[in-house]
């Protein structure tokens, strides 16, 4: 019995305890047997005949059950150990493995926030549709947890997640780019307008200047041009987003100093005409022809007092 004890003791040491009760138990029968067979010693009882074969065999037989079962049970003990072992292992693993998607949704988000916002709205649906799934797996991976069935060769059911994302944010790219190109162009039209605007005030009101100013207009629409190849090229290369803008106020400003440069051309090349006091009622060739504003070389001026002036135009 005590080496049956020493056994479950040392080889069977995390489950040892459960078998206390059963070594008492048969330790209480041993000692009653021996008891016994003091007894009858000192009464002088026993003979030849007498033997406890029987009582020994019993008593053996629940000594290495007893054994039998600590060893059977250690090794359960051993194989849940190492299930749970198993499944905290591959529990840690799968989670990290799914905060890193979580958090790769939240980068993408983010980006597309940052740079591609005129758009975002377009996409978000798509990243709640990833999270709700991410969510799915979590609840199916803690519920296994609690199960004890993770072991090393379990897998998260995220098939295509990273490509998903990877494409939400490629799609996005592309919109915001086409996004920024379509805007950014529409605000060139509106400089090219202005200049249009500009081109026809100075042909309209400033006539007789106006073919010096043709060149600095075609400079102008060359400078508009440029701006507009930039932003095909940027384009093409997928280079513009949300943040993108267009600097047109070299264009602005050469616009504004057209006109300015255009009226006072016009404005010396009339001053001849103008004469204090009075106010200009037509302006003839001459040949007699009533013109809208003067023309180069001699001009003849009428004025509200009837009086007429002969002026020279450069």
């Amino acid at each position: 019995m005590a080496d049956a004890n020493q056994v479950v003791a040392e080889q069977c040491k995390d489950v040892a305890a459960q078998f206390v009760e059963a070594g008492k138990a048969i330790q209480a029968k041993v000692d009653a047997q021996r008891a016994e067979v003091k007894k009858q010693f000192d009464a002088v009882a026993l003979t030849a005949e007498s033997n406890i074969d029987a009582a020994v065999a019993e008593m053996t037989t629940a000594i290495n059950k007893m054994v039998e079962d600590a060893k059977a049970a250690q090794k359960a003990f051993e194989e849940e150990n190492a299930l749970k072992k198993a499944n905290q292992a591959a529990y840690e693993k799968l989670s990290a493995e799914l905060e890193q998607l979580y958090a790769s949704v939240e980068a993408a988000k983010l980006m597309i926030a940052e740079d591609y916002f005129k758009v975002a709205d377009i996409y978000n649906k798509h990243f709640e549709e990833l999270i709700v799934r991410l969510d799915a797996v979590k609840a199916d991976l803690a519920a296994k947890y609690e199960a004890v069935t993770l072991n090393e060769n379990s897998e998260l059911a995220v098939e295509g997640v990273a490509e998903n994302i990877q494409a939400i944010v490629r799609e996005a790219m592309f919109a915001a780019n086409d996004e920024a190109y379509e805007r950014l162009v529409g605000e060139v039209e509106v400089a090219k307008t202005k200049l249009a605007e500009a081109d026809q005030k100075i042909k309209t009101e400033w006539s007789k200047v106006a073919p010096d100013f043709e060149g600095r207009i075609a400079e102008i629409n060359t400078m508009i041009q440029a701006v507009l190849d930039d932003l095909a090229e940027k384009s093409e290369n997928v280079e513009l987003n949300s943040n993108s803008s267009v600097d047109l106020a070299a264009v602005e400003a050469a616009i504004n100093q057209l006109l300015i440069d255009a009226q006072e051309a016009y404005i010396s090349g009339i001053e001849d005409i103008l004469v204090e006091g009075k106010e200009v009622v037509g302006v003839y060739t001459l040949g007699g022809k009533r013109v809208a504003n003067p023309v180069k070389g001699w001009n003849i001026v009428k004025y509200n007092d009837g009086s007429f002036k002969k002026v020279y135009v450069k």
